[in-house]
């Protein structure tokens, strides 16, 4: 038989995953976010600035790559970081650097239509962000993640 103490706030802690307090287990979370999304932004990056051609990426359709690419970096920016907005007008000024930085290499080549997909991309995410929240695990994720980061940007003020 386990004997489990009680803890001062009870809500803050989750039973059954060795007491862990949210807070600690959502730091995690964050984390993990944050590492993904940086390695993915590398990842991108460098796909779009190289002039090394992966078939599978080359034979589909190229704005369909922005697409995908952009929706994932929305996805994982989205539960790196609080606030709206200006975390996505960011992700939008990322896609016109990308753009004006292939327009300086000769093997690739600035196109409004990239831009248009990445701000595409953007907006499918957004849009589908409130179906997500819906979701059990997503949902629960998202509130304890926006109230972890809303703690601790008022914590290092």
């Amino acid at each position: 038989v386990r004997i489990l103490h009680n803890p001062p706030d009870r809500a803050r802690w989750r039973p059954g995953i060795a007491s862990m307090p949210l807070e600690i287990s959502n730091k995690w979370w964050i984390q993990g976010f944050r590492t993904v999304f940086v390695i993915t932004l590398i990842a991108v990056s460098y796909l779009a600035l190289t002039p090394i051609e992966i078939q599978v990426i080359e034979g589909s359709w190229d704005k369909s790559n922005h697409l995908a690419a952009f929706i994932t970096l929305a996805f994982l920016l989205d539960f790196s970081t609080s606030g709206n907005s200006i975390k996505w007008l960011g992700l939008a000024g990322y896609g016109m650097l990308i753009e004006v930085a292939q327009w300086f290499t000769e093997y690739r080549y600035f196109e409004l239509s990239d831009i248009l997909a990445d701000c595409i991309g953007i907006a499918i995410y957004v849009i589908l962000r409130g179906q997500l929240a819906r979701t059990p695990w997503f949902g629960t994720l998202r509130h304890t993640l926006d109230n972890t980061l809303d703690k601790t940007l008022k914590d290092n003020i």
